[in-house]
């Protein structure tokens, strides 16, 4: 073989060699990246062994109605990634049995929580459970609420009282009674019960003074009835006097303005020193004061037209049931309705509703 022939067969051959051995050179140079695929916490449904919440894959809040008769509910959770951890109120439900569990059920509103975790995600869904209809929750009041000092005329759908106190009461026992024996009660943060007979006693500084009443059922729900009660802030030293006079630190003759009380009936003094009659504007409660500036109360015929006012001297606005029984509406004005039919009632012409 010549020497041409021998160069031209190397080099088929180093080509030969170089095809088989290539591939195998770059597969260790040869990468795959893997693509995890992403997943969520997310709840496939909900399931329910009464009642429909007509599930959204996207909704996480539900409310269901149930009557007061079921006592427990069967739910489940099924999670759309079997990885999926989940929770029903706390606890673990499990593949095997359906992520089923079942939950007790207490009257009125009931929260049940689920809570789905798959790696670092996280999702929470809320059913809130109402069991039996509003009317059958009974709803928290007092049932009386009264005072050593100052007049109150308790109403247990009314929160709120302006008390009145002259300048001498420098305390006042407050006395709170619940419609429900098992309800828990304060006074200004103070636990009160049958040991102290739902009483306390508290100082009054001149001036306005709030007292706060909470009462608290067994599941949480809660009222507050708050006292405004106003202790005079300066003493009457002559009481055939229409002003009240005192002295300032320069010796001057000081006229206070404000409530007084002056043998046994209330005046408001103006800044002039002299007692307001007629209509009057206080806080943005309407009184009516007579000739002599004496507040009144009860019913007044003012004008040809019949008023209610409260004990406290405000005026009644709305139905009024009076100590005979009968039902009155008084209009936002104050002025008593008569031969006319409110919201469907019947008034005749002394305004007593007809039954």
């Amino acid at each position: 073989m010549n020497k041409k022939v021998k160069r031209i067969t190397a080099i088929i051959l180093t080509i030969n060699v170089f095809s088989v051995i290539e591939p195998s050179k770059y597969i260790g140079f040869m990468s795959t990246k893997a693509y995890a695929r992403i997943t969520g916490a997310d709840l496939e449904k909900i399931s329910l062994g009464i009642g429909d919440i007509k599930f959204k894959e996207k909704q996480t809040e539900y409310t269901l109605q149930l009557a007061s008769s079921v006592d427990e509910l069967k739910i489940g959770a099924v999670p759309k990634e079997t990885s999926s951890k989940v929770e029903i109120n706390d606890e673990e439900v499990y593949e095997s049995n359906k992520y089923k569990t079942v939950v007790k059920l207490d009257k009125g509103k009931n929260k049940i929580t689920i809570k789905v975790e798959n790696g670092s995600k996280k999702k929470t869904y809320t059913i809130t459970v109402i069991r039996g209809q509003e009317e059958e929750i009974k709803p928290i009041y007092l049932s009386n609420i009264s005072l050593s000092e100052g007049d109150i005329t308790f109403s247990k759908d009314q929160m709120s009282y302006d008390i009145r106190v002259p300048y001498s009461t420098d305390e006042v026992s407050v006395k709170a009674i619940p419609e429900d024996d098992n309800y828990d009660l304060d006074i200004n943060g103070v636990p009160i019960n049958e040991d102290n007979k739902y009483r306390r006693t508290l100082s009054l500084e001149k001036g306005d003074n709030k007292i706060d009443i909470r009462v608290q059922s067994d599941d949480d729900r809660q009222k507050i009835y708050t006292l405004h009660i106003n202790r005079e802030e300066t003493e009457i030293k002559n009481q055939n006097s229409s002003t009240t006079p005192f002295n300032d630190n320069n010796n001057n003759t000081v006229i206070k303005k404000g409530w007084v009380l002056n043998k046994g009936q209330w005046f408001y003094i103006n800044e002039r020193g002299n007692n307001e009659k007629g209509w009057l504007q206080v806080n943005g409660l309407w009184y009516y004061l007579d000739i002599n500036g004496s507040m009144k109360t009860n019913w007044q015929n003012i004008g040809e037209e019949w008023y209610y006012f409260n004990s406290d001297g405000t005026m009644k606005v709305g139905w009024l049931k009076n100590t005979d029984g009968k039902w009155y509406y008084l209009y936002t004005s104050g002025i008593m309705a008569k031969n006319t039919i409110i919201n469907g009632y019947k008034l005749d012409s002394n305004g007593a509703w007809i039954k």
